[in-house]
């Protein structure tokens, strides 16, 4: 196996990333941040990433659905944001003061590392 090889680094958030996901078709990333925000990178370096706002602390979580079509958040400010995988980054949310919920997810279409402020992907494939 040839050693990993740098891929892109996003940058945008302007704090420590705490959470990422691939998307299950490969051409996006849904990360987080302690900066409370949420981008879905696209991997078609011409396309501009969406950057979503709504929570009031640390982005904890992130999980794609299985289609790809939406996207869900958990934050420090105990709310769990469901997100439309859009420009417009419709987002519904909900209280969890009262609730236990893990967003954990097995995430396993790539190899990332999360680094201050930057997402950083390599490529761990043969060629």
């Amino acid at each position: 196996m040839k050693p990993p090889e740098l891929v892109r680094v996003f940058k945008g958030h302007t704090a420590p990333v705490s959470a990422a996901f691939f998307h299950p078709c490969m051409h996006q990333l849904v990360s987080g941040s302690h900066d409370g925000r949420l981008y879905v990178w696209h991997f078609k370096q011409q396309l501009r990433p969406f950057k979503f706002e709504g929570h009031k602390a640390d982005v904890n979580d992130v999980s794609v659905a299985k289609d790809g079509s939406f996207f869900a958040s958990a934050s420090s400010d105990k709310t769990v944001a469901l997100w439309l995988n859009n420009a417009k980054g419709s987002t519904q949310e909900y209280d969890l003061r009262n609730m236990q919920l893990s967003l954990s997810a097995a995430n396993t279409y790539g190899r990332l590392r999360l680094s201050h402020s930057a997402v950083i992907l390599f490529s761990f494939l043969q060629k």
